[in-house]
């Protein structure tokens, strides 16, 4: 008989401004049983909460044997990047603290996103090495990150070909023109006073850093994803691959933004079989006498 799917709500993982942040638990068995997934909702940075779709996300990825610490940050209309990646770094020391009542197993930590959360993982992984350095050594060492249809960089969309005009209403390329806008609102509101001609504003932490401190990355996208363009993931793609990290980009045909496609079976096994080899130790050579 199968373990039973335990959820804790609402931990407090830190304050800000004399208000709690939470995070919330998933796990069979006990917490430190599995590897640990950390897990960023999406939402644009400006909606979203860490229980959103937990039938079709969260519970899936505990029932396959990974214990999901799955996090609120502040939303964008509380506070602009890099407040999010803030909140989520601390979510990661969290798991390494003593003071909380739960043991994670902090030698198998992966952190894992769709969408904004996609976007925010990615982030935590890049960043954590000068995380660790700069708070103390506690913060676990992240061994992998999963970002589900990412939201790389908004600002992609260069604004000028917003000012070529709207297609007809009703149309296909309407509804995508409308939400091509969107994404940029939704960027420019994260970024504050960034301007939206900076194509490279999301990516310069990719690029500027040390590739032997980075873990795995996988990449999962639809390639009929109408709300985030596959164009995005192809993007984190080209510039991880640039700088020698491992960066695994699996697509699916037809698969829109959010399908349940991308949280059962070939994608589900494929993202807790990355998370199997992501957290194994890596062997130690022995010379021969």
């Amino acid at each position: 008989m199968a373990d039973e799917l335990e959820r804790v709500f609402d931990i407090p993982y830190k304050e800000v401004d004399g208000n709690p942040l939470t995070l919330d638990l998933y796990y069979t068995g006990k917490p430190d049983d599995h590897p640990v997934l950390l897990w960023f909702h999406g939402g644009g940075w400006r909606v979203g909460h860490s229980r959103q779709a937990e039938e079709k996300i969260l519970w899936p990825y505990a029932q396959a044997g990974l214990t999901v610490v799955t996090v609120n940050y502040r939303l964008s209309g509380e506070a602009a990047h890099p407040a999010q990646l803030e909140d989520a770094l601390d979510a990661l020391a969290w798991l390494g603290r003593d003071d909380h009542g739960y043991r994670f197993d902090t030698d198998s930590v992966i952190v894992g996103g769709g969408s904004a959360g996609g976007h925010i993982a990615a982030l935590v992984a890049v960043n954590h090495p000068l995380y660790r350095v700069a708070h103390g050594e506690t913060a676990p060492w992240v061994k992998g990150a999963v970002a589900l249809y990412p939201v790389v960089n908004p600002l992609a969309y260069d604004g000028a070909k917003l000012a070529q005009g709207a297609p007809a209403e009703g149309t296909f390329a309407a509804a995508h023109f409308e939400r091509e806008g969107q994404l940029i609102q939704a960027g420019r509101q994260l970024l504050g006073d960034q301007p939206v001609h900076s194509p490279s504003a999301f990516l310069d932490s990719y690029r500027q850093l040390d590739a032997g401190d980075v873990p795995p990355v996988l990449i999962l996208h639809g390639s009929n994803d109408s709300d985030v363009p596959v164009a995005q993931s192809l993007l984190l793609y080209d510039t991880l691959r640039a700088q020698g990290i491992d960066v695994t980009l699996l697509l699916f045909g037809d698969a829109d933004h959010g399908s349940p496609r991308f949280h059962r079976d070939v994608a589900l096994a494929a993202t807790v079989a990355f998370a199997s080899q992501s957290v194994r130790p890596t062997p130690v050579a022995h010379a021969q006498n």
